[in-house]
C-alpha cells in the first residue's frame, strides 16, 4: 500500500484487498484495521509520515471486514523524491497469523512442561553425550542438592567407584543403538548415602545421530530395601528348613503337599516324592 502525506492511498495491490476481505475501492478510500487493543499504531505510523522513519517486522493485529482478526507484520518505508524530501509512504504487510499461533503453541507447551518438571517427584535430567549434566529438575533435591550444583558435573561422579565402568560401557551402547535404556543404579547423595534409582534413559537424534540425552530417574531406595530384606529372610528360612533335624511341610487346604524339607529322608522318602 502507497499513501501520500495527506493520507489518501495511492495504489492497493489485490493481496490487500484478498488477506483483508475489503475491495481495493474500499482500501484505497481509506481504511484503519488495526485492532482497537494496539493503541501505538497510529502514532508509529504518523511519526513515518512527518519524520521519514523507516521500519520493519512491526506485528499487530488486524481485523477483516467479516470482523476477523488476524496477526500481521508490517514494514514500510518513505518515498522521496529528487531533492530528498518525503513524498510517500510505502506500507507492505504480510500475515503471520499461522507463526504466532505456533509461538502460543510452543508457549502453552513450554509452561507445562515447566510445570510438570518442577513439580513431579521424578528427577528428570539432561546430558550432552559425554555425560555432562546440563540440566537438572528441582527434584533433585531429594537427593540433597540444589540443580545448579550437578550442572557442569559428570553424572559418572554421581556413581559409586566400582558402578562407573558398566555405567559408561551402558551409555556407549546407548548412543550406538539408539534405543531406550531401562534400570536400576546406586546414586551417591549429598549426604554420602547410598540410594537407589530406578532409571529411564533415552537419546535424542537428529538425522539419525545422537544429540543429548534424556534421563528420568525416580527413587526406589525404599523398595530395593525391601526386596533385599525379604532375600535375607528367604535365605534364613531355607537355610533353617534344609538343616533342620524335624519334618517341615507345607501343603495347600485339599492335603496336597506343596513344600517338603530334606529331613523327610527319615522316613525314607525324598521331598520330590
Amino acid at each position: 500500500m502507497v499513501e501520500d502525506l495527506n493520507r489518501n492511498h495511492i495504489f492497493v495491490n489485490r493481496s490487500a484487498s484478498e488477506l483483508t476481505g475489503y475491495s481495493i475501492e474500499e482500501l484505497m478510500a481509506g481504511v484503519w484495521m488495526v485492532h482497537p487493543d494496539d493503541t501505538e499504531a497510529a502514532s508509529v505510523l504518523e511519526r513515518a509520515r512527518c519524520e521519514g522513519t523507516t521500519g520493519s517486522n512491526y506485528e499487530t493485529r488486524f481485523v477483516r471486514k467479516d470482523g476477523s482478526e488476524f496477526w500481521v507484520s508490517i514494514s514500510w518505508n518513505p518515498i522521496r523524491d529528487e531533492s530528498g524530501h518525503i513524498t510517500a509512504l510505502c506500507t507492505v504487510f504480510a500475515d503471520v497469523s499461522d507463526r504466532k499461533q505456533a509461538q502460543a503453541a510452543l508457549a502453552d507447551a513450554s509452561e507445562r512442561y515447566e510445570m510438570l518438571v518442577n513439580h513431579v517427584s521424578d528427577i528428570f535430567s539432561e546430558w550432552d553425550l559425554e555425560g555432562n549434566i546440563v540440566y537438572v529438575s528441582p527434584a533433585v533435591s531429594q537427593l540433597g542438592y540444589l540443580p545448579e550444583e550437578l550442572v557442569g558435573r559428570s553424572v559418572f561422579e554421581l556413581l559409586p567407584d566400582d558402578d562407573r565402568p558398566i555405567s559408561k560401557q551402558r551409555l556407549q551402547k546407548l548412543l550406538t543403538d539408539l534405543q531406550s535404556l531401562r534400570r536400576d543404579l546406586r546414586v551417591i547423595a549429598k549426604d554420602g548415602s547410598i540410594r537407589w534409582l530406578e532409571a529411564q534413559v533415552d537419546v535424542a537424534t537428529k538425522d539419525g545421530m545422537p544429540t543429548r540425552v534424556y534421563a528420568v530417574h525416580r527413587d526406589v531406595t525404599a523398595r530395593r530395601c525391601a526386596e533385599e530384606e525379604l532375600a535375607r529372610v528367604t535365605d534364613r528360612y531355607k537355610a533353617l528348613a534344609e538343616n533342620a533335624t524335624d519334618i517341615l511341610l507345607e501343603w495347600e487346604l485339599n492335603g496336597i503337599i506343596t513344600y517338603a524339607s530334606p529331613s523327610v529322608r527319615l522316613l525314607g522318602y525324598t521331598p520330590e516324592d
